[in-house]
């Protein structure tokens, strides 16, 4: 049976997945889980280069188009 900190260290590492920590915790949200990281000194986890990568490639041309005043507007 793994601890507390081992679970959070696991969801830190990225090897679980937030809801499977809360689960495993029985914490009530992502609010908890997040209280808990910080308590016990843990950072949260990252996403990989690539994952940063392929949202900037997403959110580059809607940024682009806001700025030149062509993308879509809210009314």
């Amino acid at each position: 049976m793994a601890s507390p900190h081992d679970i959070l260290k696991a969801y830190s590492d990225g090897r679980i997945a937030a809801s499977e920590a809360i689960r495993r915790l029985h914490l009530h949200g992502a609010r908890d889980l997040l209280l808990a990281m910080a308590d016990a000194g843990h950072p949260l986890p990252r996403p990989s280069d690539q994952e940063v990568r392929q949202q900037v490639d997403v959110a580059l041309p809607i940024l682009r188009a806001a700025l030149r005043g062509d993308g879509p507007r809210d009314a």
